[in-house]
């Protein structure tokens, strides 16, 4: 019977689904048609009933809907109805199971009520969970970051829309997709080993990993990723959570700022840097517009505060590193006034430990915390040390002064109440400063040498001018006795008739002429070495210049029977010069011409216009140059050939001191020689001065006789026996009265006593000289406006200026001629 109820069973529920799948009134008859045949193959009401409520409760455990289990309730109650009619209840007898029977139909009803409110809940559920669904999905859709749902793997199982912006596919394509095949190659292996440890669990969740991710087009965008594990209710991984985030803006925003920190950087560095250069532009003009190098120390401390430090000091060194000076500074005067004076309260000029040991490394040392010990260094003792501790100084730079092989001293930098903590940067900008402050110091330092040496230099060139002067005037005093004896015998009958004798007259001349002109050349190489040689500059006409020098030469060319022939030029060629000078320059050539010049050979002078120069040509056939030594000739002791020990009488000067004065007229002069004995050529070349006449210079001319003279009596004070007596007969001889004293004691007693007419003294002369003398003779009434002449053989400009300041009228250099003593004489007797 069992077996039945099974079978029964089962086709009966399978009527059921038919129907609530196919739905139709057929499918529901064949249904309780199957329960009619049970009935009548001896199934009771009851088993049928149960069979029944057991697949009504099953039916609609499932939500169904509304129209179908109305028909299904219907159709039951006709079934069971039919099946429980008063007849066949009756026929049947069963009143007890028909109560039976309405009790389970009751049942049935209030189950099925039941089920059909079970229904309404589940569809308002199921109403409830898909207005959820849609609006996780909608929330999912229109999230503003990209999400992904993948399995462990990173396999994409669901996508989001703005997933599939991010990404750039279709949002269904997405699904299937690995993310890995969306990272850039060059991260892949990083994003592949972060999957793998947050699979291990370690992390549990990956937040905010920067990485780039490639679209399809090519272009990688960066994104920020998020990465959670996903667990089923055991808490076993099942998946992975992926947030996104495209951080291209905030991205590009970083790099703005990025690249406006780097700008702000960079224009603060060219700030700093723009103030170091202005600091370190002032401080090296502030130190370079003073040499003393005695106030350099206290200028770099004074300097250094505030910009480098709050105080400073300056220690300068000897060769031994003790200390030479020392000077300090403090950006608060009185603290200041401390430390300059913290030196003087130490006994000893050892440098403070610091310092030495900076300058025995030799290079800048931060000293990040300043310690007690590190203070007492530069403390001269216990009360120094109270009052630098109280300075506060935290911090201190030493850096040293150091030159191309010297080590000057440092300079130590410290801070205080600015709280400056000292860098690398602050290092480098002191260390410039100490270079500069370094080279100021030792180009100081050099000055000092310098003006040592050059006081040296100049009190040797002093002495040495001295020295020449005073060797000038003892060699001029006996050539004025030689050459005015040997003019005076040379007057003498007995000479004039007596060959022999008057070659020896002449030849004694003729050598103390030459030794009056190395004197005077040794006098202008003095001179000009020392550029003391000045011109008189007037309007001069070369042509007078050469006739002036051909006159005074023509003796001599004579004597060697030399061809002597001057060219002058068509038209004036007038030179604005030094009319003495350049008679001394033509009167060098000329002369070393005639002395190079075999007897019987040519002269010739030639002058021209060149341009706008004036040339003057001095051409001889005597024994030429060797062009090896063409130049050389033109230097100090030069003669043409490296034999000089060999050659004719002179030292050498005159070319030498002919080129210098020509070149101080902006001229210039230069020699031709085809060689040794093929003659030689000089040339000079002078800018020529426009001018419309040309005043003839009598004064220029040479005196060739004596000036009319009239009697005057003459006081002549020399301390040199054989001048004074040349001078008596030469004088005596033109009709003058003629005093004479060996000394200025001597020469102003006579002077007082006798008041001649004119004063003729010496100025360098033994207990009483030529200065003193006049300075007593004008302060004598009856001879305070007497002429005076001073005849000395100091001949410098400043011993002209001195004599004439010092009260002479007139100024002459020993030797002297004659007629130019007579002609000063007679002009200043006359005034």
């Amino acid at each position: 019977m069992s077996d039945i109820l099974d079978q029964l069973t089962k086709q009966y529920a399978a009527a059921l689904h038919d129907f609530l799948a196919v739905g139709g009134e057929a499918a529901l008859r064949r249904a309780y048609e199957l329960g009619r045949q049970a009935i009548a193959d001896r199934v009771g009401v009851l088993e049928m009933f149960a069979i029944h409520s057991r697949l009504i409760t099953t039916t609609f455990a499932v939500p169904v809907p509304r129209e179908p289990a109305m028909q299904i309730s219907e159709r039951a109650a006709a079934f069971f109805a039919e099946c429980l009619s008063p007849f066949e209840m009756a026929l049947g007898g069963y009143q007890e199971a028909n109560e039976s029977l309405r009790v389970k139909v009751e049942q049935i009803q209030a189950a099925e009520k039941e089920a059909q409110l079970q229904n309404q809940e589940l569809v308002a559920a199921y109403r409830s969970v898909e207005m959820e669904r849609r609006r996780y999905q909608e929330l999912f859709d229109f999230a503003p970051d990209a999400y992904l749902i993948t399995d462990l793997g990173a396999i994409i199982q669901e996508a989001n829309t703005p997933a599939a912006a991010l990404l750039q596919r279709h949002q269904d394509l997405l699904v299937g997709e690995s993310l890995s095949s969306f990272v850039v190659e060059e991260e892949l292996q990083s994003f592949l080993g972060q999957l793998a440890r947050l699979r291990n669990g370690e992390p549990e969740k990956l937040e905010f990993w920067q990485l780039a991710v490639q679209r399809p087009n090519g272009r990688s965008i960066p994104v920020s990723l998020t990465v959670g594990i996903v667990r089923d209710p055991h808490g076993v991984p099942v998946g992975l959570r992926c947030l996104l985030r495209d951080i291209t803006e905030r991205k590009r925003l970083e790099e703005e700022r990025s690249q406006l920190r780097v700008r702000e950087h960079l224009a603060r560095t060219e700030s700093e840097a723009a103030q170091r250069l202005k600091f370190l532009a002032e401080a090296s003009t502030a130190l370079t517009g003073s040499l003393d190098y005695e106030s350099i120390p206290a200028n770099i401390a004074r300097l250094a505060v505030p910009h480098l430090a709050d105080g400073c000091f300056v220690h300068l060194t000897d060769d031994s590193m003790a200390i030479r000076h020392f000077a300090a500074a403090h950006k608060d005067s009185g603290k200041a006034e401390f430390l300059e004076g913290l030196q003087s309260h130490k006994p000893q000029r050892e440098l403070p430990p610091p310092v030495a040991e900076v300058l025995r490394r030799g290079r800048p040392e931060i000293i990040l915390e300043i310690s007690d010990a590190w203070l007492e260094g530069f403390a001269g003792g216990p009360e120094d040390f109270k009052i630098l501790r109280n300075m506060n100084f935290t911090s201190a730079l030493v850096v040293p002064l150091i030159t191309p092989g010297r080590l000057l001293g440092a300079i130590t930098l410290g801070s205080a109440a600015s709280n400056r903590l000292y860098t690398a940067e602050d290092v480098a900008l002191a260390d410039v400063f100490a270079r500069r402050c370094a080279l100021v110091l030792e180009n100081a330092r050099l000055y000092q040498q310098v003006v040592i040496e050059r006081d040296k230099a100049e009190r040797a060139s002093q002495a040495k001018e001295e020295f020449v002067a005073v060797l000038s005037h003892e060699l001029r005093t006996p050539l004025m006795a030689i050459l005015g004896w040997a003019r005076l015998l040379n007057r003498q009958p007995q000479i004039m008739t007596n060959k022999d004798l008057g070659d020896g007259i002449r030849s004694l001349e003729h050598n103390a002429q030459t030794i009056a002109r190395l004197v005077d050349d040794c006098l202008d190489v003095a001179r000009i070495s020392e550029g003391k040689i000045k011109l008189q500059r007037e309007l001069v006409d070369l042509n007078q210049v050469a006739k002036a020098a051909s006159a005074a030469t023509g003796e001599m060319a004579h004597a060697k029977r030399i061809r002597f022939a001057i060219h002058s030029s068509g038209s004036s060629l007038t030179v604005s010069g030094d009319k003495t000078r350049l008679e001394q320059v033509l009167l060098n050539l000329l002369t070393n011409a005639i002395k190079y010049t075999e007897r019987g050979g040519e002269i010739s002078v030639n002058l021209r216009q060149a341009g706008k120069e004036g040339e003057i040509e001095v051409r001889d056939t005597g024994i030429g140059i060797d062009p090896d030594f063409i130049e050389q000739i033109f230097q100090p002791f030069g003669q043409g050939t490296m034999n000089w020990f060999a050659s004719e009488s002179g030292l050498g000067l005159g070319l030498a001191i002919a080129r210098e004065i020509v070149q101080m007229h902006g001229g210039r002069i230069w020699a031709e020689s085809s060689g040794r004995g093929r003659g030689s050529t000089f040339r000079l070349q002078l800018p020529l001065t426009p001018v419309a006449v040309l005043q003839k210079d009598v004064g220029s001319q040479q005196l060739s006789v004596l000036p009319e003279v009239k009697p005057l009596r003459i006081l002549f004070v020399e301390d040199s026996r054989d001048v004074l007596n040349l001078l008596r007969i030469e004088l005596e001889a033109l009709g003058y009265s003629v005093l004479m004293a060996a000394d200025g004691e001597s020469g102003l007693e006579i002077a007082k006593r006798e008041l001649p007419d004119v004063l003729v003294s010496d100025i360098k002369m033994p207990r009483f000289d030529g200065y003193q003398l006049i300075e007593q003779v004008r302060r004598i009434p009856q001879l305070a406006a007497i002429p005076a002449i001073a005849l000395t053989g100091f001949g410098r400009s400043k011993d002209v200026e001195k004599a004439l300041h010092a009260g002479y009228n007139a100024h002459l250099c020993k030797p002297v001629e004659l007629n130019e003593l007579i002609a000063v004489i007679q002009k200043l007797a006359s005034v």
